[in-house]
């Protein structure tokens, strides 16, 4: 398993924490993202896998690779890339510490984009917790990630000598959601009535908002459409009256298997994106990939540079472009 030597060798490189006031001695993540900025489907399209058909405009894509193999990978790539460039991708929840030469009246906290402070608490000699007063800091959020002391304020005395202090906050661009389906025939209002309700679940792994068509092609198939119709995926898609994967993590469920009507019932699934820049999230599909393929070649050449050397390939930090170091 390549993450865990991968984010060891990555570590002292990036790091660069230092005694300075206001650098915590460490950060960890509390809490995981709950999905992915990158989806196996995602990681499908930038490896060349899909196959889109010149006569019906229908896209194919090659179900023979193993979800449960490229996730880790996906996973792997995304924790190298945060360390890599300092910061946090979907929202998570991370942990700062600080020793008692750190503390100061703006404290940086290394993992932006900053969306908000949980809590700040402080250990003493004797073990004993004290949590900080919300009304004596504020945060600095978004690229900035601090938080500042009020004026007149101070940070508790009598530390510990190390991490003496620890502040939860929540980083990351943002978090996926999927809305509710709109059923668009006869101008039936929301998600339709009878057999036409249909059913969504997943977390969506789109960078952008976008709106899914899902579209009956027959009284038991459909297909679906992110581009209004342009292009159709999975076309003549047999229901199962279970829950069937669209893309990026979006999933639907028919509440029958037979009786639609082709063309005539579709719905509308908006869905939020979760902000994470595009070149990230190519940056991201692109080691998953050189991971992947990490048993011949100069791709072995790639993974033996990061795990060794704490470097991504070339073409990988040409995508993520100029990192600023503290």
């Amino acid at each position: 398993m390549v993450s865990n030597n991968v984010l060891r060798a990555l570590a002292p490189e990036l790091a660069r924490w230092d005694n300075r006031p206001g650098i915590p001695s460490h950060v960890e993540v509390a809490t995981e993202p709950a999905a992915e900025p990158v989806s196996v489907d995602q990681f499908r399209r930038i490896a060349g896998e899909d196959e889109v058909d010149a006569t019906t405009r229908n896209i194919t894509t090659n179900a023979g690779l193993d979800e449960h193999a490229i996730l880790p990978l996906i996973r792997t790539a995304r924790r190298v890339i945060e360390r890599y460039l300092g910061q946090a991708f979907i929202t998570q929840t991370v942990d700062a510490y600080f020793d008692p030469d750190q503390f100061n009246d703006r404290l940086r906290l290394l993992n932006p984009p900053l969306q908000s402070i949980t809590s700040i608490i402080s250990t003493d000699d004797s073990g004993t917790e004290t949590t900080q007063t919300a009304s004596t800091y504020y945060a600095l959020t978004g690229r900035r990630c601090e938080v500042v002391l009020h004026d007149g304020q101070t940070w508790p005395s009598s530390p510990r000598a190390h991490d003496a202090m620890v502040v939860k906050f929540v980083a990351g661009y943002g978090a996926s959601a999927i809305g509710t389906p709109n059923f668009q025939a006869n101008a039936t209002p929301a998600n339709g009535t009878g057999i036409r309700i249909l059913a969504t679940g997943g977390t969506y792994c789109g960078t952008e908002d976008i709106t899914y068509r899902v579209m009956c092609d027959g009284a038991t198939t459909f297909k679906y459409s992110t581009d209004a119709g342009l292009k159709w995926r999975k076309a003549t898609t047999t229901m199962s009256g279970a829950y069937q994967l669209l893309d990026s993590g979006v999933f639907v469920k028919f509440p029958a298997v037979t009786g639609y009507t082709a063309a005539d019932d579709y719905w509308d699934i908006t869905c939020t994106g979760h902000g994470v820049p595009e070149q990230y999230c190519l940056a991201i599909a692109s080691l998953a990939f050189h991971l992947r393929e990490s048993g011949s070649g100069y791709a072995r050449d790639d993974v033996s540079d990061i795990v060794e050397r704490g470097k991504l390939p070339p073409v990988i930090a040409a995508i993520l472009g100029p990192r600023v170091l503290v």
